[in-house]
């Protein structure tokens, strides 16, 4: 856990990403002081500790088959489909706001609340196509994120132990030698690259690995996918064993804040990502800096208005992509309703980053787990059996 030290201070200075784009918005000095108690009560080491999830137990888990109900939803109107010979593990972003733990209890009820709704939205896409396994984690609290001090640092390595122990678990109990994907947002992008480096890199987990992605966080195509030698950046639509990332702005919006953070920050190589280039691919084609008109869009789905609604059915709002030359994606034109409500300020729809491609998501799962088959031949016959 020591070298994991280093990695995760890339999350601490990251959190300027987050709490950047905080104080852009609450400059209010009574917006300001609101913002500030956010923030954990007390310092880590006098705060509450939750003890570790048994992952052995079903309550430890968001999702897994036979109790995946919100995350294997299908949008309204759009024709299920069947599972393949595969598997997803997803690490869901951040969910608990309040100020009692750096790290959420798993049972945190504030913390649980919105989970459904995380997973109709963010999950389905992959579970569409194979089996879900998503733990429940002591995720870094949202107020952590604010502090951006050593606590912030130890809650992140807390969190990322859990998900080790949960991907562990699931490697051991139920993989089986499936293939599977990595899938995550955010918070859970960022974890997710830790077990890129910690677990997967250098292993057969690398060729079993169909893709990860790894959506709303900033990774370097040197400092990041550097550290990462076995894996790489996927190049296609269908290139297999490869890291997949994207954020998500309007045509006119400004990510400079994400820009000064990114250059402060240090990668899975232990090295600073100031001037190299961020990772981008455009989900619409799967391109590595790619673009994509309106036409290949194959549409949006907002968020279920309430945790136990229905997922609702795939809106087209004529989206033209691009991965520009700092790295971010730019969409236009601007989707509005229902993806304004928590967009961030120089418009960053982070919050949104999957749910504007779900679709094309959707359909990407499954192409690209039907291309690690046809390149693990012996594997199909396997499954086939």
């Amino acid at each position: 856990m020591a070298r994991l030290f280093l990695y995760i201070v890339s999350g601490l200075v990251g959190l300027a990403i987050l709490g950047g784009a905080l104080l852009y918005v609450f400059w209010d000095e009574a917006q300001m002081v609101a913002l500030a108690q956010m923030k954990p009560e007390t310092s880590l080491a006098d705060a509450p500790k939750a003890p570790a999830p048994d992952y052995a137990k079903a309550e430890s888990w968001a999702a897994r088959p036979g109790a995946d109900d919100n995350a294997r939803v299908t949008p309204q109107g759009v024709e299920p489909l069947s599972l393949m010979e595969a598997d997803v593990f997803f690490i869901h972003p951040t969910s608990y706001l309040g100020t009692s733990y750096w790290n959420a209890p798993i049972d945190e009820p504030q913390a649980t609340a919105s989970l459904p709704s995380i997973l109709k939205a963010q999950a389905s896409p992959f579970a569409a196509s194979a089996r879900i396994f998503a733990p429940r984690y002591r995720q870094a609290s949202f107020g952590a994120f604010l502090a951006a001090n050593s606590d912030t640092v130890a809650a992140l390595m807390l969190a990322y132990s859990d998900v080790e122990a949960a991907f562990d678990h699931y490697l051991r109990e139920d993989n089986k030698g499936r293939p599977f994907i990595l899938a995550g947002h955010s918070q859970g992008a960022l974890l997710g690259s830790f077990l890129l480096k910690n677990r997967i890199n250098g292993t057969d987990l690398a060729d079993r690995m169909v893709a990860a992605y790894l959506p709303g966080w900033t990774f370097s195509s040197v400092q990041d996918l550097g550290a990462l030698p076995d894996i790489g950046a996927c190049e296609t639509a269908l290139d297999t064993g490869c890291m997949i990332s994207w954020q998500t702005f309007g045509e006119e919006g400004d990510p400079s804040y994400l820009v000064d953070a990114y250059n402060q920050q240090f990668g899975l190589s232990g090295l600073m990502k100031a001037g190299t280039p961020m990772l981008c691919q455009n989900p619409v084609t799967w391109e590595r800096d790619g673009a994509a008109p309106a036409s290949q869009h194959m549409g949006a789905v907002p968020p279920a208005p309430t945790p136990d609604a229905a997922l609702p059915a795939p809106i087209n709002p004529g989206l033209a992509s691009r991965c520009g030359d700092d790295g971010f994606l730019y969409i236009t034109p601007a989707p509005g309703e229902p993806f304004t409500r928590f967009l961030l300020p120089g418009q960053n729809y982070h919050v949104y980053d999957i749910h504007l491609f779900s679709m094309n998501v959707r359909a990407n799962v499954r192409d690209r787990i039907a291309a690690w088959y046809e390149s693990h031949p012996s594997a199909a016959l396997d499954a086939a059996r």
